[in-house]
């Protein structure tokens, strides 16, 4: 991992390759697959949803399969904002994100979340999806 100096975080932050991110988002994807996995071909047993949230994903697909343009339009949406978050991070030039917080959103006010590329990149990140979630609630 490459080293660059950042006051604003410490004096040396490591920011993972490209290489290292593709590799703990695999690892990450067949460690939940693996899980969904064992799940689905174990016999339910009493209490595995106590929050019934299994009930209330399915009645959240239901409700999007009833109006799929509106699904379409959210994703399309979110697809376009994280092409602008990556056009952002690999122009030269400086270019707006694609979403701020709101006002008074107190969680990123700290100057790292805007010095630092790869907290920005989590910022954004989150920020786009969580506008895109709060869409298909709504």
């Amino acid at each position: 991992m490459g080293k660059k100096k950042m006051s604003a975080v410490s004096d040396e932050v490591s920011i993972p390759t490209a290489i290292d991110l593709f590799n703990t988002t695999t690892k990450l994807t067949r460690t939940g697959i693996d899980l969904w996995l064992h799940n689905i071909t174990r016999p339910a047993q009493p209490g595995d949803d106590p929050l019934r949230l299994g009930e209330a994903s399915m009645a959240l697909g239901m409700s999007l399969m009833r109006d799929p343009l509106t699904l379409l339009r959210i994703q399309t949406g979110m697809l376009a904002d994280y092409m602008a978050l990556v056009s952002r991070l690999v122009s030269a030039e400086q270019m707006p994100p694609p979403v701020a917080p709101a006002r008074g959103d107190r969680r990123f006010r700290d100057e790292a979340w805007e010095d630092n590329p790869v907290f920005d990149l989590i910022k954004q990140s989150y920020l786009i999806a969580g506008r895109a979630i709060m869409e298909v609630v709504n």
